[in-house]
């Protein structure tokens, strides 16, 4: 089996500053909502459970509800 050296690491300068100016949560629910819109419409439903996480945080955010983030994919 030969082996694989083509793998890349992708690199992220944790001393820069994040851009607080900037609603994280909304702004990955917009890219989750154009990367999703982009998907054969046959394979959109497969997302919704992610979109429905994203607009619950949102909604908790605005209401200012305590609210325990889980994903569903771990054990």
């Amino acid at each position: 089996m030969e082996a694989q050296s083509q793998i890349q690491f992708r690199e992220f300068d944790f001393g820069r500053k994040l851009d607080l100016d900037i609603d994280i949560i909304a702004h990955a629910q917009s890219y989750l909502k154009t990367s999703v819109s982009k998907q054969e419409e046959s394979m959109q439903w497969m997302f919704e459970p992610y979109l429905d996480v994203m607009g619950g945080l949102i909604e908790a955010d605005e209401n200012r509800e305590l609210c325990i983030y889980m994903t569903f994919g771990h054990l």
